[in-house]
C-alpha cells in the first residue's frame, strides 16, 4: 500500500448502497453532516424534456418514507 506524506483531505464523501439505492454521505464539514440521494432512476421526463411533476412527487414521497422508516418516525 503506498504512503502519502502530508495529505490532509478537505472533503471526504462516502458512497453506499442501501436496499438497492445509492446514498452519498458528505463529511466535508463535520458540524454540518449532509447526505445526498440519487433519485434519477425514479424520474420520468415529459415531451418537453423536463421531469414530470408526478414522478418528482412520487420520488420525493418514497424518499421521505424511506427516511421516516430509518428514523422510526411516522411520515
Amino acid at each position: 500500500m503506498p504512503k502519502i506524506r502530508s495529505f490532509v483531505p478537505d472533503n471526504v464523501k462516502v458512497e453506499i448502497g442501501l436496499e438497492g439505492k445509492r446514498r452519498v454521505i458528505d463529511f466535508g464539514k463535520l458540524g454540518r453532516l449532509r447526505a445526498s440521494f440519487d433519485i434519477s432512476a425514479d424520474i420520468r421526463f415529459g415531451p418537453d424534456g423536463y421531469a414530470t411533476l408526478s414522478s418528482l412527487r412520487s420520488a420525493s414521497a418514497d424518499l421521505v418514507q424511506d427516511l421516516a422508516e430509518q428514523l422510526k418516525i411516522r411520515a
